[in-house]
């Protein structure tokens, strides 16, 4: 007897093709976000869930795997008390005794590893595992040592495998995949499912003071070039961009490895220096004057050769002087204004995500946008004094679903996975150079209605490059 709430789901010819393929082969399940991966998880799962045998379904954090719990809940017809969430906040024992009595599992990879290294999950009685967001396969990840381990039939789900073929087959290698099911957003039975994402590419102008800071940090980089090229570690200082500084360390650092050269250590100080100018106008362009002042007031509590030497840099005093003027008259960047603008031209009832990569940025956005009346709160990871707990997490992604906040302003920790319905409009505070983490993020918008994104792009900065 099925134990799938077939009336509660609505039947889409593409979910029911797949979860038949899947049902009892290894498969890799590739589907644009939105378009309901779990409920071929839940399907599958009503057709491997016999009497005596147990379901394990996998997701990266407390929230995406509290949200499969609720979906599962929802859409299966088995006892509530016979699907347990398993996360470290369940003291081992407790759990230990729970993989014994429960049979549908939803847990965080970490748990499950530790509790598979202790012996104590029955792995014998498991017939699938289900890993969400399965690019994760990778490396040292926990789901490669799980799938090692538990030798069950496998489904993995992704809206975003990887950028190349070799990362492709590196999960699939890893997960044992034997049955690929892709879908795009142009293939005939998903097109009709697929709502449309309309793409806007916003330039943003630096004003001159802004240019003027910057001009004096990239003339303080040039002065660290000019002593590297001098030492023999350049052949020129043209050009020269973060990921070349990286790199340069690395092989500076293989040098050093084999021999004990002043030189060399006056070189890697060097590159030391450059990278930390480097980050310095990475802030300022593509984050405004807070994020730059911050970082350059942490310099000045850093006891490194670096530091100092960029501290005591003339140009980069130029730069720094200006920064703590432009602190002072409380300029923001320019793009502040720009998310303002796009949310100020949204429905009452809609619905935005804004993205950018840092916390700082979160914190000054969600303050703007309150100062103009806008509901608004931070999405952020748990760690550091600024972090949310999970259950802050869950609490603020159930307060934006019922409409408490129009905006939520997130760091990555909002890409992945998270079920998120009926956002209207997506910010890019900044463009993301990763393919992966560009899809999870359009994903966001368009799921329930046509949708809108907004990449910001400030002029003659890196980010016209990415």
């Amino acid at each position: 007897m099925s134990v799938l709430r077939k009336d509660k789901i609505e039947s889409r010819a593409y979910q029911e093709v797949i979860a038949a393929s899947a049902s009892d082969r290894n498969t890799l399940v590739v589907l644009p976000t939105g378009l309901g991966k779990t409920i071929i998880a839940v399907m599958v799962a009503s057709i491997k869930l016999g009497d005596d045998s147990k379901i394990l379904m996998l997701a990266p954090t407390k929230p995406l795997v509290e949200q499969h719990y609720e979906t599962f809940k929802e859409f299966l017809d088995i006892p509530e008390d016979e699907m347990k969430v398993m996360t470290g906040e369940i003291r081992p024992e407790k759990r230990y005794e729970l993989w014994e009595d429960s049979r549908v599992f939803f847990a965080t990879p970490q748990v499950v590893e530790n509790d598979l290294i202790s012996g104590e999950v029955p792995v014998q009685d498991f017939s699938l595992t289900i890993f969400d967001e399965a690019h994760r396969a990778t490396g040292e990840y926990s789901y490669v040592f799980i799938n090692e381990k538990m030798r069950t039939q496998n489904l993995a789900l992704t809206a975003s495998p990887g950028g190349s073929k070799e990362k492709i087959m590196e999960v699939a290698d890893n997960l044992e995949i034997e049955n690929f099911e892709v879908r795009t957003e142009d293939d005939p039975d998903v097109e009709p499912y697929i709502q449309e994402t309309d793409v806007n590419w916003l330039n943003v102008e630096l004003d001159d003071r802004f240019e003027e800071a910057r001009k004096n940090m990239a003339s303080a980089k040039k002065n660290q070039l000019k002593e590297l090229k001098r030492l023999g570690q350049l052949d020129s200082t043209s050009n020269v961009n973060k990921t070349d500084l990286l790199k340069l360390r690395g092989e500076i650092s293989s040098k050093l490895s084999t021999k004990d050269d002043p030189k060399l250590y006056s070189a890697i100080s060097r590159v030391a220096t450059a990278l930390k100018i480097s980050q310095a106008v990475e802030l300022l362009e593509t984050q405004g004057v807070s994020q730059a002042y911050d970082y350059i007031q942490g310099l000045e509590n850093d006891d490194s050769k670096a530091a100092g030497r960029v501290l005591n840099d003339d140009d980069m005093s130029k730069a720094i002087n200006l920064i703590n003027y432009l602190k002072k008259e409380e300029v923001e960047h320019p793009k502040t204004g720009k998310v303002l603008d796009i949310v100020s031209d949204l429905e009452d009832d809609a619905k935005a995500l804004v993205f950018t990569e840092y916390r700082a940025s979160v914190r000054d956005i969600v303050s703007k946008l309150e100062d103009e009346g806008v509901s608004a709160a931070k999405f952020v990871g748990q760690s550091g004094d600024s972090g949310m707990s999970q259950n802050e997490q869950i609490e603020l992604l159930e307060e934006f679903e019922e409409g408490d906040h129009q905006v939520v302003v997130s760091t990555s920790i909002g890409e992945e996975g998270l079920d998120i319905p009926s956002v209207d409009c997506v910010v890019f505070y900044e463009p993301v150079p990763s393919s992966v983490r560009d899809i999870q993020r359009m994903g966001r918008t368009g799921r329930q209605e046509s949708g809108a994104v907004y990449v910001l792009i400030a002029e003659n900065t890196r980010h016209e490059g990415y």
